[in-house]
């Protein structure tokens, strides 16, 4: 009986199991992007290979790697393969 869906927050809050959001409390949030090779401009999921997607979606995350140390260089920089369609970047 695993459970069929895993979610987790990137806020971090006093009482996170408190029944309303107004009760737990919300301190401080970590930066998370969400890139889905699916979702990119040009990428037809209809259209586009896997592998193509994929490379499209990388080229989104070393555009957005550049950026982020460019223009705030941030030392602490997580990536995570988001299990299929694309990357965290994680700040």
């Amino acid at each position: 009986n695993a459970p069929r869906h895993a979610y987790f927050s990137a806020a971090r809050y006093d009482e996170p199991g408190a029944a309303t959001m107004g009760q737990k409390g919300w301190r401080n949030a970590d930066l998370v992007f969400d890139l889905d090779a699916d979702h990119l401009p040009g990428v037809d999921p209809e259209t586009t290979s896997y592998p193509e997607m994929l490379a499209a979606c990388k080229d989104a995350l070393f555009r957005l790697l550049d950026f982020l140390d460019d223009d705030f260089a941030f030392e602490d920089v997580t990536v995570v393969f988001s299990g299929g369609r694309g990357y965290h970047v994680h700040v």
